[in-house]
């Protein structure tokens, strides 16, 4: 079978992916539009109703693997942000060291 390039175009969402992101039966699809002479386009999983195998990074606006991202972040996909984003962003906001801790709250134990 003819190779497929590194990526391919999703016919439903029509953004060009990556192949980790279409199930093996769909790129063999593809493949067979390949050596019928169309472009190797496909269904993608996430637009079939598969799991992600990418997500957006809220911050870079970067499309990168899941496990660039914490579990806490991937549950809140459209807000989402890699790691690097949430390193870069803990070592620039400040913290305020003046704040004190109220020990005497009215909270009974």
């Amino acid at each position: 079978m003819p190779a497929l390039p590194e990526q391919i175009k999703c016919e439903r969402c029509e953004k060009m992916k990556k192949l980790r992101n279409f199930s093996q039966k769909r790129l063999h699809d593809a493949q067979r539009k390949m050596r019928a002479g169309s472009p190797p386009t496909t269904i993608c999983i996430p637009c079939t109703g598969g799991p992600a195998q990418e997500l957006q990074c809220f911050g870079c606006d970067v499309w990168k693997d899941l496990e660039d991202f914490s579990k806490s972040q991937r549950k809140a996909p459209d807000t989402a942000k890699c790691s690097s984003c949430i390193k870069e962003q803990v070592e620039l906001e400040p913290v305020d060291s003046s704040a004190q801790w109220d020990d005497s709250s009215d909270c009974e134990i």
